[in-house]
């Protein structure tokens, strides 16, 4: 009989048991499924946070309507269909999301959407366990974003142009077995891919983050683009020429993308990023030729008493195109670094009492500029990129003489015939201080490639002043102060000024503009696409 007792008393414990379990599951079943809805819902309604005021919004019935679409398109939850609340406002500094009410926030532009999503499920053993019902809240927050792309300095704008410049350093940078002209490159500079596309190739293995880390060969990368330009139709010679570049460039030489493009992956700017063929095909050349020296061979400088001068320009390539969120750390741009390195030889310059014969040298630094996206304004036929640039530091040193051998430098008296000075003169700049600027750019109805780049700095070098810092062995009896101030002050105004006045029009503008350098600062050109409501869930 007790062991009867046992077996009902057990049967019944168990059958509560099941039905705990059974109803509890399909209250788990419920709670997923509310927060899906909760989570799905509240990305629709911040596709509609575009920078329309609290009024706007919610006099139009656009917030109702998104949520009403919604859940027409998301109704196979578990239970009863999903009673949904919502509200808009912002979320502040510390994370928390802040409603905004009416009238008090009409003005304001809702930036982010709080969605409840509510529903229940009947339990099939309430009978049993007191409870005829189990029910689900769940809650999302999406907070929407600013985001563009933009490119810091661009050679196909040049190329386009006709502005041939660039070739010869590509050329060498891909290799001398490239045939590359005006013509194939103005094909090149008029087509445009998107960064995804490369990713759908299988150029690597992963997705888009992964992309962004990755390393490849450059031969892989430009097969990679060709196959992408054919896929989107381009033109069959351009399609052909990547293929061609991929066979004939370093194609063993590894590149990393970071090294190309810079992209904030945490930004949708970075996946509906538009790039440049012939920017992304010089950029990608220019990373792995490495030392990237272009050397300007018998430069023809009018300066006086100047002969054979030569020099060579070391462009330290930065990733040309940027995307991501505004005021980002990770969507800052960089213009290039740049060196310029001139060598030539003064011969018997006459500098009234004195003559001096001695080689010379210049050495030039532009370091970058960085470029930061500080603000995208969405406007109804226009949209605005403002950016905060700190302009990059010129310094500049000139040697007359040779540490190395102190008797190349002679300063010569009565007609040559008396040797005085040999030594060196050292001349170098103080950098100013960087100066910020702010400036915006405007594409009017999606227009990008119309839109005019933002001038940032000077864009000319100018002649800094030069302190002095001298080596000269005086070999006779003149006094000291004196013979250097016949050196110095003649040196400076016949040779060291007019040199660095000429670095502008003869070196620095035709080539480095080619480049898309700005000689003292950046050019910086909106790229496809801005955007002022890019969703991302955040609680």
């Amino acid at each position: 009989m007790t062991a009867v007792l046992v077996a009902v008393l057990m049967s019944v414990v168990l059958l509560v048991s099941a039905a705990f379990a059974v109803d509890l599951g399909q209250q788990r079943v419920v709670r997923r499924d509310m927060q899906a809805v909760a989570d799905v819902v509240a990305m629709d309604v911040a596709w509609q946070l575009d920078g329309r005021t609290l009024k706007t919004l919610m006099t139009n019935g656009v917030i109702s309507d998104a949520v009403n679409a919604s859940l027409a398109r998301n109704r196979d939850s578990f239970g009863a269909d999903a009673d949904v609340t919502w509200k808009v406002g912002k979320v502040d500094a510390a994370g928390d999301f802040v409603a905004f009410s009416q009238p008090a926030d009409d003005a304001e532009s809702p930036s982010a959407v709080r969605v409840l999503a509510h529903s229940s499920t009947k339990f099939s053993f309430g009978g049993m366990t007191g409870r005829s019902k189990g029910d689900a809240t769940r809650s999302a927050v999406t907070s929407v974003e600013k985001g563009a792309c933009f490119t810091v300095g661009t050679y196909a704008a040049r190329i386009r142009l006709g502005d041939g410049t660039i070739l010869g350093p590509l050329v060498k940078a891909l290799g001398t077995d490239v045939g590359l002209n005006v013509l194939d490159a103005q094909g090149l500079a008029a087509a445009d891919i998107k960064l995804l596309d490369l990713v759908n190739t299988g150029l690597i293995a992963g997705g888009f983050d992964d992309f962004v880390d990755a390393s490849v060969s450059l031969g892989t990368f430009y097969l990679a683009m060709a196959q992408v330009l054919q896929n989107q139709g381009g033109h069959a010679a351009q399609v052909a020429l990547l293929q061609k570049l991929a066979t004939v460039a370093a194609k063993d030489i590894i590149v990393n993308v970071a090294d190309i493009v810079g992209l904030d992956t945490t930004s949708s700017a970075a996946l509906d990023a538009t790039v440049n063929v012939f920017d992304l095909v010089s950029t990608a050349a220019f990373v792995a030729n490495g030392s990237n020296a272009i050397l300007v061979p018998n430069l023809n400088v009018n300066v006086v008493g100047l002969s054979t001068l030569t020099g060579s320009v070391k462009i330290g390539q930065k990733p040309i195109q940027y995307c991501g969120r505004a005021k980002s750390v990770e969507t800052k741009g960089h213009s290039n670094q740049v060196e310029v390195n001139l060598r030539g030889n003064l011969a018997n310059l006459d500098l009234g009492l004195v003559s001096i014969s001695a080689p010379i040298t210049l050495t030039l630094k532009l370091t970058p500029a960085d470029v930061s996206l500080d603000d995208v304004r969405c406007l109804t036929d226009k949209k605005i990129l403002d950016f905060v640039t700190t302009s990059g530091l010129v310094s500049l040193e000139v040697t007359v003489g040779d540490p190395a051998n102190r008797n190349n430098l002679s300063v010569k008296a009565l007609l040559g015939l008396v040797k005085l000075v040999d030594g060196y003169i050292r001349l170098y700049s103080t950098p100013a201080p960087a100066a910020t600027e702010t400036k915006s750019a405007t594409v009017d109805l999606e227009n990008y490639d119309g839109s005019a780049p933002v001038e940032f700095g000077t864009d000319s070098l100018g002649v800094p002043y030069l302190n002095q810092d001298t080596h000269l062995n005086v070999l006779g009896i003149l006094p000291v102060g004196g013979l250097l101030g016949a050196v110095v002050t003649p040196l400076l105004s016949l040779v060291v000024n007019p040199l660095v006045a000429a670095l502008d029009n003869v070196l620095l503008t035709p080539l480095l503009k080619a480049l898309g350098i700005n000689v003292a600062g950046a050019e910086v050109y909106a790229k496809k696409k801005a955007d002022c409501g890019i969703p991302q869930l955040v609680g």
